[in-house]
């Protein structure tokens, strides 16, 4: 009779309690809505010729930062943690049926 395998069980992940609304979606919006007013002041307020290459590095800081949490938002991190969920759950649930097998 061959051996069964060990039955590997992976707990839940448990829900985060706080906070209720999607953080990383508030930070986007915020950063992005930042970068336009940002641009708006480039565009209508004089810069002094002494500050422009201070205030030119900030603005492309500034830049890279929202493209980076555009990136994130959108892209595949938080594709790669929806995916870690699923793959959790779907874990839970064949250790469940093969534990229910096994116990028939």
């Amino acid at each position: 009779m061959p051996e069964t395998p060990p039955v590997i069980s992976i707990p839940p992940v448990p829900p985060v309690p706080w906070p209720h609304v999607d953080v990383v979606a508030i930070f986007a919006l915020i950063s992005l809505v930042g970068l336009m007013v940002m641009i708006a002041v480039l565009a209508f307020v004089p810069i002094p010729k002494e500050n422009q290459q201070l205030v030119s590095n900030i603005a492309m800081l500034y830049v890279g930062m929202v493209v980076t949490i555009g990136s994130f938002y959108f892209g595949s991190s938080k594709g790669s943690a929806a995916k870690d969920q699923t793959l959790a759950a779907m874990a839970t649930t064949t250790a469940a049926a093969i534990a229910t097998k096994d116990s028939a």
